[in-house]
């Protein structure tokens, strides 16, 4: 059981390739609040990563699975 919120940790994944997506506003806003609420809080922004098949890019480059 937690006892504190500091001892909470959450991380939040970004997944839209969207500039100014707004579920990527909205998961910085919880982000915010639960950083407030005294949470460790981050988001993992999946754009700053280096991902083949989540680039937006042309769907043929995805793998089969």
């Amino acid at each position: 059981m937690i006892d504190r919120m500091s001892d909470l940790r959450i991380v939040a994944i970004g997944g839209s390739l969207r500039a100014h997506s707004c579920s990527y506003l909205a998961l910085e806003h919880v982000i915010r609040l639960l950083i407030s609420l005294g949470c460790q809080a981050r988001i993992l922004d999946l754009r700053a990563m280096q991902l083949p098949f989540c680039d937006g890019g042309n769907p043929d480059t995805m793998p089969d699975y």
